[in-house]
């Protein structure tokens, strides 16, 4: 059946009710229900400027705009003819525009200029009534706020800079009729941590009210959140995993205060009684854990722009102060039992990355090329281009003047060479080489986006060579022990593995090493592959029976980018399955 005309305007007007956003020192004005002409033309899925656009498109249109904005920040657009919707953001950017400098000279020039991008296409086609389609609506605005990826590579995939900032949040789930906008982290407290909240949505509730914050408010706002949380009926190992889903999918550029604050709102959670210190070691353990196994896969040199975007290094630092003062005051929580040695494993992961990268040259500010062309308030100046494509142009060095080793304490060093004795078991030593790897598997299908532990034992022998030649922090004797613990089982990755530009591949493996053994898909990445709604064709098949047992497995793309290959825990090849490219989503266009 298809939806209504009058159900249609419903569902859109809903999913943009003011009393869905959040606002702090930012003013937004609704404008619902205009009909517009305006330059309109797709180009590989990407709306090209308007200066660049050809065509012209006539929609209705609801929108928010910031004053004296020429476009829209957010816009959902109905198309009548076409029987679509496409949502829309636009980003205040420094760009190149063509202009006529006399005697039919024509120039080009740096301007600053907002350009849309499109973030996602509903076809009404897909809806029968306005409860599914406000629901969508609601997804597809949540990712115009917050990013498409949790790795984003393009500019659609990032979040917008009022989010980044602080100033902006939005929940879909929200259902209060104030006809009104949370204006404050207390707010978004009170009125959107509600039963019922998907999980990924309160990680973002949690970020937006983290960025948002103000720091002498820490405290108090902990509180609120710990009571709020309790009045739920969660508890706090669930509170563990919440901080752990939002750094999973937390994008960290610009760098700003985020990281200070959310470190001392764990803080003031221990202080509070609303977790245990040992929580709290185990939550800081399991971030430096998942830091050293990213930038093993993807370093500052090979990637990042060789070094030219490196929030992930000053994450790493902050988060190991923080964890370092903690086994200050509670050294017995890495003594003695097989939780001490994960925080322990934790601590010397923790401390050979941060040795391995200092003294690299990085440019003034953390940033990408596409970041930089970003307009951002003052307090995050533009870095000359020269510093991001060009390393010896670059004036700072990663830490300089500040070398991790020389300042770590009586206590510190004991903890750390316990964790190198612990490079026996070969299980630690294989630590060594563990890599977290992205892929999107499918090429008509850029939603699906897994996550893949993998081992490179080339990896581990180079950095027991460090440990044992550079850094003189392990002897010989334990190095060779280490060396021969380092036999893993998996599946190896093969050189013909497709590469897609501009979207993550496990051909990046092969810039890091040639040996990679994939292990399994990471649990968050298995579940959420598990919980599409095409995969219950597959799951009713005999032979991916055991995907439902909830035990370990892997699954990676086939040669043609078209084709599912799934093994057991034991690296057994159960069987394949090949899409059809029929995902409920087309490729570029949405979220």
């Amino acid at each position: 059946m298809a939806i209504s005309p009058d159900d249609i305007r419903r569902a859109i007007t809903a999913a943009l009710r003011p009393e869905r956003f959040f606002l702090a020192n930012l003013d937004l004005e609704w404008r619902p229900s205009t009909i517009e002409d305006i330059a309109w033309e797709l180009f590989r899925g990407q709306l090209l400027d308007t200066a660049q656009s050809r065509e012209r498109r006539r929609f209705e249109a609801w929108s928010l705009f910031l004053p004296d904005a020429d476009e829209p920040l957010l816009s959902v657009k109905l198309d009548d003819v076409r029987q679509e919707i496409h949502v829309v953001r636009a980003i205040y950017s420094y760009a190149w525009e063509g202009y006529h400098a006399g005697d039919n000279v024509y120039l080009s020039r740096e301007v600053r200029k907002w350009l849309r991008e499109i973030v996602a296409t509903l076809p009404l086609e897909l809806f029968s009534d306005d409860r599914t389609l406000e629901e969508a609506l609601g997804q597809a605005i949540a990712h115009a706020v917050y990013g498409l990826s949790r790795l984003p590579l393009t500019s659609v995939e990032a979040p917008l800079p009022a989010f980044s900032l602080g100033q902006l949040g939005y929940f879909p789930h929200v259902a209060e009729d104030r006809a009104a906008p949370m204006r404050s982290p207390a707010a978004v407290v009170d009125g959107a941590l509600i039963a019922g909240h998907p999980w990924p949505s309160r990680a973002r509730l949690l970020e937006t009210i983290l960025r948002a914050a103000l720091p002498c408010d820490i405290g108090d706002l902990a509180d609120r959140f710990a009571a709020r949380w309790q009045a739920l009926g969660e508890t706090g190992a669930r509170l563990a995993a919440l901080v752990r889903t939002l750094f999973d999918d937390v994008a960290l550029s610009p760098y700003t205060d985020f990281v200070a604050k959310t470190l001392a709102f764990l803080r003031a959670w221990e202080e509070r009684g609303c977790w245990t210190t040992d929580t709290h070691a185990d939550v800081l353990a399991g971030l430096l854990r998942q830091i050293a196994r990213h930038l093993t896969a993807y370093d500052l040199v090979t990637f990042h722009h060789r070094g030219a975007n490196y929030p992930d290094a000053l994450l790493l630092d902050e988060v190991l102060r923080a964890y370092l003062e903690i086994a200050e005051r509670r050294p017995d929580l890495f003594r003695d039992s097989t939780d001490s040695r994960l925080r322990r494993r934790a601590l010397r992961q923790s401390v050979l990355m941060r040795c391995l990268i200092e003294g690299l040259p990085v440019p003034d500010l953390p940033t990408s090329t596409g970041e930089n062309r970003r307009v951002l308030p003052p307090e995050f100046p533009r870095v000359p281009e020269e510093q991001i494509t060009d390393p010896s142009k670059r004036r700072r060095k990663l830490f300089d003047g500040d070398p991790l080793l020389p300042r770590l304490s009586a206590i510190a060093r004991e903890l750390l060479n316990e964790s190198l004795h612990d490079l026996a078991r070969p299980t630690e030593a294989r630590e060594l080489g563990m890599a977290l790897f992205l892929d999107r598997p499918l090429a008509d299908d850029p939603t699906l986006l897994l996550t893949y532990e993998a081992f490179s034992r080339s990896v581990a022998e180079q950095r027991l060579r460090y440990l044992c030649h550079d850094l003189k922090l392990l002897d010989a004797e334990t190095m060779a022990a280490a060396c021969l613990a380092l036999e893993s089982p998996g599946v190896p990755l093969v050189a013909s593995h497709p590469r897609r530009p501009g979207a993550v591949s496990l051909a990046d493996a092969f810039r890091v090493a040639d040996d990679f053994l994939m292990l399994r898909t990471t649990r968050r990445s298995l579940a959420e592959f598990l919980a599409r709604p095409e995969t219950a064709v597959l799951l009713a098949r005999p032979e991916f029976a055991f995907l439902k047992e909830g035990r370990p497995a892997l699954i990676v793309g086939g040669m043609d980018a078209k084709t599912l290959r799934f093994h057991d825990e034991d690296y057994r090849l159960r069987g394949e399955w090949k899409g059809d490219g029929d995902h409920g989503s087309k490729p570029g266009s949405q979220g």
